[in-house]
């Protein structure tokens, strides 16, 4: 062979890469119609690319040697966003791998409209074109997500997630980055909401390092007077008290929400948990409407002062003085 002959190139490398997604989805396809039961759920999700175009994953979740696995089994791209569009693509491509639409027991996707709309949508279009019942579920942890997103929507935690924002963009810049002592904070995401309890955690457990770059960016004369202007509009902001309480109360509520999150993402979780779940992420949050609670966040606001030693997650928490009373559902009979 010549010694040029390297395979390197994007066209070789693109040819390679789906043989080997060709290997997997064979795979994946055998072990769908060798399932334990031969019923299986449809999944499906989209998300837009750069160009504009929605690229449409199509998995599904299915019952092997006792264990639960959902598989992804293509991403498929299209132009057109209507339910008709996605409808035909959908059906299509479990005829394309050989797998009967006779053995779809349900389908789970998100709350969008043209996904879940009641006659229109595509879980009702499958159904007609199948002619047959087959439930939608609507996904519990987008449902989660939804809620999290419309209960936050109050001024002064949009305020808050948005001054976050601010802060994020600033430290990143290289020249304030080299002043910073701490952990990074990240970038907040709309639809992935697992962003936000890092910030609000790095918030809390870097509150020092961080009055400590702004004061010393506030002090550098070599800075722009823009980048000086945004580091002092920042450090006031970040050392008055409704900030702080957003930034503990926030990180509070997302560490309650973070094993319901991750609970109802797992393959095992089925209908029946997912309520329990649920049921038992309500208990906790409303657990937290108290004055115990609130003297607890307060305590942390007021005693982890940006110019002592003590961050905002190191102050000790408020003794409960409230009696509480045992639910009588609860007392051993």
């Amino acid at each position: 062979m010549p010694k040029n002959a390297t395979y390197l190139s994007p066209e070789i490398q693109n040819d390679v890469i789906e043989v080997l997604a060709e290997c997997v989805r064979d795979s994946i396809i055998h072990d769908i119609n060798n399932a334990d039961v031969p019923w299986f759920t449809l999944l499906e999700d989209g998300t837009k690319d750069k160009n504009n175009r929605e690229n449409v994953a199509i998995g599904i979740r299915y019952v092997r040697e006792g264990k639960v696995w959902e598989s992804i089994l293509c991403i498929k791209t299209t132009e057109d966003l209507d339910s008709e569009t996605f409808t035909n693509l959908t059906l299509n491509t479990l005829q394309e791998y050989g797998i009967s639409s006779d053995r779809l027991l349900s389908q789970c996707f998100d709350g969008a409209s043209v996904m879940s709309g009641k006659n229109g949508g595509v879980q009702a279009r499958i159904q007609k074109k199948l002619n047959r019942f087959i439930p939608y579920v609507h996904c519990s942890n987008h449902r989660l997500h939804l809620v999290l997103i419309k209960s936050i929507d109050i001024p002064t935690i949009k305020q808050f997630f948005d001054q976050c924002t601010m802060l994020y963009h600033f430290l990143k810049q290289s020249s304030v980055a080299k002043l910073y002592k701490g952990h990074a904070l990240s970038r907040l995401l709309e639809q992935r909401w697992s962003g936000h309890l890092h910030v609000t955690s790095v918030i809390c457990n870097n509150y020092k390092e961080i009055v400590n770059c702004l004061n010393e960016a506030i002090g550098k004369k070599d800075f722009p007077g823009d980048k000086v202007a945004a580091a002092t509009g920042l450090q006031r902001i970040v050392t008055m008290r409704p900030f702080k309480f957003c930034a503990v109360f926030m990180n509070k509520v997302l560490h309650a929400l973070e094993p319901a999150d991750k609970l109802l993402q797992a393959r095992e979780t089925d209908l029946r948990q997912s309520a329990r779940i649920t049921d038992s992420l309500i208990e906790v949050i409303q657990g937290f409407r108290d004055d115990a609670t609130f003297e607890e966040i307060w305590k942390i606001c007021t005693s982890g002062d940006y110019n002592t030693n003590t961050s905002l997650a190191e102050a000790e928490p408020v003794e409960n003085k409230r009696r509480r009373k045992v639910n009588s559902a609860l007392k051993a009979v």
